[in-house]
Order: C-alpha cells, then structure tokens, then sequence
C-alpha cells in the first residue's frame, strides 16, 4: 500500500484517486485502523505533501487514531533531529487542517515515552494558546 499510494502522490494522482487506492488496500489487507494512520502518515512524511490532509482526515476519525498520529509524528521527529525542532509547526498544521483536534492536543498523556518531555515542552505555547482560547470561549 505505502509503495502504491507514494507513486501516487509523486504522479500528481488525483486525491480522490489516491483515497481510493487506500480504502481498497485498506479493504483487501483487513489493515487496523491505527496501521493504516502509520502507513500514511509515513507516506506523507517522505513525500513532504502536507497539502493532502484528506487521507488522514478519513482515517483519523477519533481521539485514539489522532493519538496514534501524534505518536507516529512524535516518533518520526525523535528519530530525525532534522525534524525534532518542527515538531510544533508539523501538529500545528495538523491541527489547522483539521486533522488533529482540540481534544486530543489537550490530552496531556498523549505523547510516546521517548523524549515526552521534550515534546511535551516543544507544544506548550500552541496548548497554553488552545487553553486560552477555550477560557474566552
């Protein structure tokens, strides 16, 4: 699936394309969701297409699957100093693009084990700015 959808996006494929070549992958492997948000959070990251938040949008459909995002996000950061400092401004598109909720970027345990307070630390200014904005609403 990763192989297809990469080839995909780097032949320009209409998304609508693209997001059925994933749902009947999806549908032919038995994929788990929380495999299936890997898989393509994976795809986005090496082809640096943070213009296509549909396919995750379908397939972060609730708190545990954009935790598993932010997981996969976090991971891929830890393992790349080149991407640990764009930590925030990677979840803070996320969260523009209405991948990742407010709920979930609130969720104070949701960070993976390694460098948590790193990350944690690294997110501070955009949570203290989403706690805020909660407050005035």
């Amino acid at each position: 699936m990763k192989s297809a959808i990469t080839t995909q996006i780097a032949e320009e494929t209409e998304m609508s394309e693209v997001m059925e070549t994933v749902k009947q992958r999806v549908k032919d492997a038995k994929l788990p969701d929380t495999e299936v948000v890997r898989i393509l959070l994976d795809v986005l990251m090496d082809a640096v297409q943070w213009s296509a938040p549909e396919l995750l949008n379908i397939f972060c459909s609730n708190g545990k699957l954009e935790l598993e995002l932010m997981y996969k996000v976090q991971m891929q950061c830890y393992e790349d100093a080149k991407l640990m400092k764009l930590f925030p401004e990677i979840i803070r598109s996320l969260y523009d693009q209405d991948v990742l909720a407010e709920g979930t970027l609130l969720y104070r345990k949701g960070t993976n084990p390694k460098g948590r307070q790193t990350f944690v630390k690294a997110l501070e200014p955009f949570v203290k700015w989403l706690e805020e904005a909660e407050e005035e609403e």
